[in-house]
């Protein structure tokens, strides 16, 4: 069986710029950091019973991914290379130190003349450790131990390089040993940092003591509103308030993952951890080793089959009550499966991008020409004037009657704008917030135009089965169309106006992961989770079949 991988920590996953699967035995990754980036190249090599050809084209796939590695990185190779250098250093100073473990054999040799070529040092052999902290590959028997788990750095990083030793006390259940590597290196931060969303648990507003006190912090606020301020003054204040008083009333999200290993899987881990650290090679400790080994896996299994039982019983206990949405969740907790990533995509050329700057650069690069108007409809826009004269009614003011409705037929439990308001923090307002809210309409009405936050709108791609590639799978119609034919069915020309005012300053970015691309004008099309839309597309198709009618 073979792979490889990288496991990374939350600052070494911020760090990462891209990476490359090259084989089933080959995987390369680079990182932001100072002085310079850093390119990791982690190898699974062939074993002792592999043939020379296997070994060939695995040095060969080696040779090809430095080749694509930038020459300023600092380059790092790490894994398990099946191969023994050795303790002699004699005629090999250059690529290792004194302090090896065991014989060198053949692919050992080979191992240090690949060194040598790329002028690269084995940091496992710079310092002087005891045996059991050098080898890191012992056999079933426990007898035989080698060093076959290496890291090569180059030649002129080696005094970056201040500690290299083995762990025999890690226990992850495997023949090879933890291998560590200090080494005086400094990642950098992300320059451009997601924008932070209000992680609270909005369902708590549903606590009727948490929401008064949500909502008596939030009337505060809204009495620091001016009433002269300009529109998009207001908005954004409006926000900035919602904001402040969420995180401040309102718990944080639990993200905490409900543990469900016992306290009896627990101490025969610990029991097994302590039988190995005895390192007794004879036959009745390999035995009894064994047998705890699988006694900590049934236990495991049987703590987990204990777990889903209860998850289940919980799912059930919602359906009885109504709780629809906590035993949808659970359900599609149990039965998740795989989905694929969506930051491994292919550019036009059908090249696989690895970089996540190239990624959401061809997202947006995909997207925003999927809404660029290519042009024509003029014929249909003569057509649809002729139909009918536009309104021509005075505009008049939108109730606070109607802006309440609004806010409380807002779906709950659904994701946020870019803005990060929910529709929970909306209802939960109370009076103050909706009044806010009707004025800030009441201004947008009046002043022909809207708060530059509410035409932008995120796009979330979702995953589909085989080989993801880009299909047209939102609706194009013409903006000017939409105009035309508002005006043919007598809206008056304010509201027209207006809207033509919204599409205006629509924009859309699309996020990967936690973050977001650049964002891009949307020219044709209805606004993707504008409640307005449906109607639009509707009243479209409408006077479309009235034209095939005639």
């Amino acid at each position: 069986m073979r792979g490889v991988g990288f496991l990374l920590s939350t600052q070494a996953k911020k760090a990462l710029i891209g990476y490359n699967p090259i084989s089933s035995r080959i995987i390369s990754a680079r990182f932001d950091a100072a002085p310079f980036k850093i390119s990791v190249i982690h190898v699974y090599a062939p074993t002792s019973s592999s043939s020379e050809e296997d070994i060939d084209a695995f040095y060969n796939d080696i040779e090809e991914a430095l080749t694509k590695t930038d020459k300023k990185d600092i380059l790092i190779l790490t894994g398990d290379w099946n191969a023994k250098i050795g303790n002699d250093n004699t005629d090999w100073k250059s690529v290792m130190g004194k302090y090896g473990y065991g014989d060198r054999n053949e692919r050992g040799e080979r191992l240090l003349e690949f060194a040598i070529v790329h002028d690269l040092y084995v940091c496992n052999t710079k310092f002087q450790h005891k045996p059991n902290r050098k080898w890191n590959w012992a056999s079933p028997d426990g007898i035989h131990k080698n060093m076959i788990d290496l890291i090569l750095i180059q030649h002129r990083w080696k005094t970056s390089v201040t500690d290299c030793r083995t762990f025999q006390s890690a226990d992850i259940s495997s023949d090879h040993s933890l291998v560590l590597c200090n080494i005086n290196l400094k990642l950098k931060k992300p320059h451009n940092k997601p924008q932070k969303c209000c992680r609270v648990d909005v369902n708590r507003l549903r606590d009727e003591e948490i929401k008064q006190s949500y909502s008596a912090a939030l009337t505060k606020q809204m009495k620091e509103i001016e009433p002269t301020c300009s529109l998009e003054e207001h908005a954004k204040k409006i926000e900035q308030a919602i904001k402040i008083t969420v995180e401040a009333t309102v718990p944080a999200k639990r993200t905490a993952k409900k543990p469900w290993i016992s306290e009896e899987t627990l101490k025969l881990a610990d029991e097994k951890r302590r039988l190995k650290q005895l390192r007794n090679v004879s036959l009745e400790y390999t035995q009894q080793y064994k047998g705890l080994c699988r006694k900590v896996k049934r236990s495991a299994r049987q703590d987990k089959g204990h777990w889903i039982q209860d998850q289940c019983e919980q799912a059930e206990k919602g359906v009885n009550i109504e709780n629809t949405r906590e035993a949808y969740g659970l359900t599609k907790m149990l039965r998740k499966e795989f989905l694929r990533r969506l930051n491994v995509i292919r550019n036009q050329e059908g090249t696989v991008l690895k970089t996540n700057d190239d990624i959401k650069r061809r997202w947006t690069q995909y997207c925003s020409s999927l809404y660029k108007d290519p042009g024509g409809g003029d014929g249909m826009v003569k057509e649809l004037e002729d139909i009918g004269p536009p309104g021509n009614e005075d505009p008049q003011d939108i109730l606070y009657s109607e802006v309440q409705a609004a806010i409380n037929s807002l779906k709950r439990n659904k994701s946020s704008g870019s803005d990060g308001v929910t529709a929970e923090m909306l209802q939960a307002g109370g009076e103050p917030l909706s009044r806010q809210i009707h004025k800030l309409c009441n201004k947008a009405w009046h002043e022909g135009t809207i708060p530059e936050e509410w035409g932008k709108s995120i796009l979330v791609p979702i995953p589909k089965k085989g080989d993801l590639n880009f299909q047209k799978a939102f609706d194009t119609i013409k903006h000017k169309i939409i105009w035309a034919m508002l005006k043919s069915y007598g809206v008056d020309t304010t509201m027209v106006t207006l809207l033509q005012k919204i599409y205006e300053k629509s924009q859309s970015a699309v996020r990967i992961g936690k973050d977001n691309g650049e964002w891009f004008r949307t020219d044709v099309g209805t606004r993707q989770g504008d409640p307005l839309s449906p109607l639009l597309f509707i009243a479209y198709l409408e006077r479309v079949m009235d034209q095939i009618r005639r």
